[in-house]
């Protein structure tokens, strides 16, 4: 009997393939609607609460902060993980994590056999973005917790690329303890970052979560070994070491041990994370090992301080070419709660002292009025009032201005403050973003430190002298880009002026016992000392670095010891030893625009044809003063030369035409006062009627002003004249009543009762000033 195939029968297997086809693409098509309707119903949009860990600019941690749940736990990306140990993960917990969408069919079959035979629950069947699910929200054991963590698991496969779910679940590894996530990992456990692990410890590392309690960390624990070396035979058996590379890494002895949370360059730490945006890493621009050397080197300096009562300092240094911040100290120890050493003495508002001058310098230098060899007036002053006095309470009568700034002379700098004008200094400091004085009232006592300042703003305008007179603001990330927003503070010529002068070696405020040659790069370097001795600085700056220092106490005491000479100087010269091992001694480029000539060794201007005594002199040619030397002029006097005459007294015979020195009266006044060996033009002709109006003058009291004194304190006013050359004697009257006399340029004192006071004094030439004041007692 023939069999015939009809066309039904032919059929017949295409229906069944076509409708099992059907059926299954309408049970996805449910399911899939399923799952979106429940993840739209429970969303499934986790967000890792993470700390924060400042690194170095080589990524080695800083210090780490705790995440708000008080985990060390800490964001990572891919490319911030060794290639080895991403492959290393894949391969133990999830070979097939790049082709499952979450849930891994053949896993769980393989699972569900293994346990079935065993009679126990000996093989689990979670994917990687399961076990992300569960360490996101962990739930009990149990078969409905895993049919949620497989749900979640979907969800995030929806949600999330592959890349992205790997990220998750490097961020958040159990690793013992609240340890959790590779970079935490590497940080306690190696002490290095998860792009630098070895194979060797990379093997170790992957064995540790599957026993994070049960491991004994710190020795040579050989049930660690054992597991670490049979992860490493795995590894070249699938091809993702070599022989060598497996061989090397059983040879490499098990490190791993639980070290202290990073606490290095503490308080920048704390700037850096409370400034980020969002927690997770922040790279600083610190450089690792010169951090180190600093804070060693502050910490040995306060402690040999300590003694003299002075608790804390503070340093930062910054690279001139890049502008950024290598090392940061903000105090000696921040863990010393007795010293208050949780302040940040690089942000604190401080009185600079003296370190401003060199500003106030360059900014004259720039208006052409002096340069370097130009001679100021170092006579007692008085301002509307104010009296400035140098540091030592004397003074010197004349002197150039670059001895003045290398001496730290207060009453130069002050008068040379008062002729630029106080709002050129101030409109400087703003520019170069020195917000901490723009917010307070400021008058020419800014010149001695009558203001404050934060350490970094002042390291940031002597960087600016290194770089020729360009300002830019400080760089405090790995990352972040030099800012193109550049300012001209002073002008390179100006800038290499003052650099130089800086640089000299002789000068009062060299530490005691100190020898600038050893060891010591070429540096130019400024200190300064605020009133009452409560602050103490030095900032220098060579080529390649620029360092400022701040020594005193955070409770604002202050010390009779405390100085920037001998306080904060030495350990300047101490970090520059450390960080600049080239000893490069070349110095700053001189620029092409300034020029060299002869000026009078007098008065520091351009020679006149009777200026015999000359000197070299660096000058800005167009804009340096051209003014000839006046130091002498040319006088009526006897053949003896023992008196002078003027047109008025010039008798027909008996005189001749003499070049006499014609210095500023106060100069020459005080002078005389101290027995300098000049020859003084002789005195004018005692019986010449004529009398100068105007050529004398009461410097102190000021006209007009009121001054309060102590009631319980004998509290006395001094009263101060600037007379002619010609004048020996100064007569002074209190409200008609003569007090006493003096030589000419000799202060006097006076104990006047409270009320309105007229004060009068009148020369031997019979020259006459007067001015008003108020006294009141307290």
């Amino acid at each position: 009997m023939s069999s015939k195939t009809t066309p039904a029968m032919t059929n017949e297997p295409m229906r069944i393939f076509q409708s099992f086809l059907r059926n299954t693409l309408i049970i996805s098509a449910v399911i899939c609607l399923g799952i979106a309707g429940l993840d739209a119903i429970f969303p499934f949009h986790p967000q890792i609460r993470s700390g924060t860990v400042v690194t170095d600019n080589n990524g080695k941690a800083l210090t780490a902060f705790l995440s708000p749940d008080d985990k060390w736990r800490f964001p990572v990306r891919l490319t911030e993980v060794s290639p080895v140990f991403i492959k290393a993960v894949i391969l133990k917990e999830d070979k097939r994590f790049r082709w499952h969408f979450g849930i891994d069919p053949l896993a769980i079959a393989r699972a569900s056999l293994a346990n079935l035979l065993q009679g126990r629950r000996t093989s689990g069947a979670s994917t990687i973005t399961m076990q992300v699910a569960r360490l996101l929200e962990p739930r009990p054991r149990t078969l409905w917790s895993k049919l949620i963590e497989a749900l979640h698991a979907v969800q995030l496969e929806m949600h999330y690329s592959k890349d992205e779910i790997l990220e998750m679940y490097l961020w958040l590894i159990p690793y013992g303890g609240n340890v959790e996530g590779i970079r935490a990992a590497t940080m306690f456990y190696l002490g290095t970052s998860p792009d630098r692990l070895s194979a060797a410890e990379a093997a170790a590392l992957l064995v540790v979560p599957n026993r994070p309690t049960s491991l004994r960390l710190g020795g040579d624990d050989a049930s660690l070994r054992s597991a670490r070396n049979t992860w490493i035979e795995r590894l070249r058996t699938e091809g993702i070491l070599d022989d060598d590379a497996a061989a090397a890494a059983l040879s490499e002895p098990v490190v791993l041990r639980r070290t202290p949370t990073p606490r290095r360059a503490w308080h920048l730490s704390v700037r850096l994370a409370s400034a980020s945006a969002t927690d997770g890493v922040v790279r600083s621009s610190i450089d690792g090992t010169m951090q180190h050397a600093v804070e060693a080197l502050t910490h040995r300096h306060v402690e040999r301080l300590r003694m003299m009562g002075i608790t804390n300092a503070s340093v930062i240094v910054v690279d001139n070419a890049t502008r950024r911040v290598v090392s940061y100290v903000g105090s000696a120890d921040p863990t010393d709660v007795p010293s208050m050493g949780q302040v940040d003495g690089v942000r604190a508002i401080r009185s600079p002292g003296s370190t401003l001058k060199p500003f106030i310098y360059a900014l004259a230098v720039d208006r052409g009025l002096m340069t370097p060899r130009t001679m100021l007036e170092d006579v007692p002053v008085s301002f509307d009032g104010y009296a400035p006095e140098n540091f030592d309470r004397t003074y010197m009568g004349a002197m150039t201005m670059e001895r003045a700034l290398a001496m730290s002379r207060n009453v130069p700098a002050v008068s040379t403050l008062e002729r630029i004008g106080i709002a050129s200094l101030l409109d400087m400091l703003h520019r170069a973003d020195v917000r901490s004085v723009a917010r307070q009232r400021t008058g020419l006592s800014i010149a001695l430190g009558g203001c404050g300042i934060q350490l970094d703003e002042l390291v940031g305008l002597y960087a600016a002298l290194a770089n020729g007179g360009l300002w830019s603001p400080l760089v405090w990330t790995a990352n972040a880009q030099q800012r193109a927003d550049t300012v001209r503070l002073i002008s390179r010529p100006s800038a290499y002026m003052i650099s130089d002068v800086l640089t000299t070696a002789s000068r009062p405020d060299l530490p005691n016992g100190v020898d600038v040659s050893a060891d010591l790069p070429r540096i130019a370097w400024k200190t300064g000392t605020s009133y009452g001795r409560r602050d103490a600085w030095s900032i220098g700056y060579n080529r390649r670095y620029t360092v400022g220092v701040w020594v005193g106490n955070f409770d604002g005491s202050g010390n009779e010891m405390l100085t920037g000479s001998q306080c904060a100087t030495p350990l300047l010269f101490d970090v520059f030893r450390s960080i600049d091992h080239s000893m490069d001694d070349r110095w700053l480029e001189r620029p092409a625009s300034l020029d060299l000539r002869f000026v009078c060794a007098l008065s520091g201007l351009p020679p006149a044809d009777s200026c015999t005594n000359q000197m070299l002199d660096a000058f800005i040619p167009g804009v340096s003063t051209g003014e000839r030397c006046r130091h002498q002029r040319e006088m009526y006097v006897d053949r003896t030369g023992r008196r002078s005459y003027c047109t008025s007294c010039l008798p027909q015979t008996g005189w001749i035409r003499s070049m006499e020195l014609d210095m500023p009266a106060p100069v020459l006044a005080y002078m005389r006062e101290n027995g300098v060996a000049l020859r003084m033009p002789p005195p004018h002709d005692p019986q010449c009627t004529r009398v100068f109006e105007g050529s004398l003058r009461i410097t102190a009291p000021s006209d007009g002003k009121e001054y309060v004194l102590e009631r319980d304190i004998e509290t006395k006013l001094r009263c101060m004249a600037s007379a002619e050359s010609d004048v020996s004697t100064v007569y002074w009257f209190l409200d008609d009543v003569f007090v006493t006399s003096t030589p000419a340029g000799s202060a006097t004192f006076v104990t006047p009762k409270a009320g309105r006071h007229v004060l009068e004094c009148v020369d031997d030439r019979g020259r006459r000033a007067r001015c008003t004041f108020t006294i009141r007692y307290w």
